[in-house]
């Protein structure tokens, strides 16, 4: 659902296949003006509200930003989302803003909120920990929960949180983090048998800092029936001026392909169709990519899968 100001997109709404639809959402976008209830400069000169209809709704929002109005932004790669709901901010950091500086555009997934100002922000200060990312499988009506971070300042650890409605979220345990890090660190979560309850189960992250301090994670949804895409593979990996991603599907449709580097920034973005069985999708485009490590995801019908890859 696209909102536009004349011939210029505002924001594009995305909504959950198995959400309800409110009669009316409102829009409004403010440019060459910096929200005034923000606690720092270091914004956009531009930000939107939106207001709907009370209801339970799940849906993403994508929206565009305009490269003179970054303000004070000093690093438009850093640019992450910013939300004020109930007199509360929250910050959508690394993977959780999927942030594209070709479109001017970022995005964030698993929305619930009815009524809520947007804005655009630098990092405000050292994250205590940056996401790289963040997936949830079924294995045999258990989920499995693997992220990883690229980097960590005095991080007590990561509380896991599980949802049944994509709202409204309830501790399930905990995992120590490492304090400080500034290398890449893989961590591992199982929660036995969500299944029994609903048949799509929804995870995020409460990462917690020595200071009391928490940032969140991006919500991944799983769901009991089997996978719609498996088998994901890269090769070669390393590669050096360009590789093939291999997956299986078990339903035809459109999926998303995404590239990030490490601290979570998209560096490549291509959709392609999907067929039954196994599909190759070659990616030519990367050659000016510094070497490094890098992250394939994978996303159809609201289901991510991330594998990683190195440039040599």
């Amino acid at each position: 659902q696209a909102f536009m100001h004349g011939s210029d997109t505002v924001a594009l709404l995305e909504w959950d296949l198995a959400s309800a639809l409110p009669a009316s959402v409102t829009i409004k976008n403010y440019t060459d003006l910096a929200m005034t209830s923000y606690p720092t400069d270091l914004q956009l000169r531009q930000y939107m509200t939106l207001a709907m209809d009370p209801g339970a709704y799940t849906y993403s929002i994508k929206y565009y930003y305009r490269t003179p109005l970054l303000g004070n932004i000093v690093n438009e790669q850093d640019l992450i989302g910013a939300k004020l709901s109930n007199n509360s901010w929250m910050y959508y950091n690394g993977a959780s803003t999927t942030l594209d500086t070709v479109k001017n555009t970022f995005k964030l997934s698993f929305m619930s909120d009815n009524n809520f100002k947007l804005a655009g922000t630098d990092n405000l200060a050292p994250l205590p920990v940056e996401f790289t990312y963040l997936t949830a499988e079924n294995d045999n009506g258990n989920v499995n929960l693997n992220w990883e971070t690229a980097s960590e300042t005095n991080n007590i650890g990561f509380e896991v949180e599980r949802s049944f409605d994509s709202r409204t979220f309830k501790n399930i345990g905990f995992v120590n983090g490492a304090g400080n890090s500034n290398r890449s660190l893989a961590y591992q979560f199982n929660d036995l048998n969500p299944f029994t309850t609903a048949s799509t189960v929804y995870y995020r992250l409460r990462q917690v800092d020595r200071n009391g301090k928490f940032t969140y994670s991006q919500v991944v949804k799983v769901s009991e029936s089997a996978e719609t895409i498996n088998a994901l593979s890269v090769y070669p990996n390393p590669f050096k001026t360009s590789y093939t991603v291999s997956f299986n599907a078990l339903t035809e449709g459109i999926a998303t392909l995404e590239m990030t580097d490490i601290q979570g920034r998209i560096v490549s973005s291509q959709t392609s169709a999907v067929t039954l069985g196994t599909n190759i999708v070659p990616m030519n485009k990367i050659s000016s990519l510094e070497i490094g490590v890098y992250f394939v995801r994978l996303t159809k019908d609201g289901e991510t899968t991330v594998t990683k890859l190195v440039k040599n």
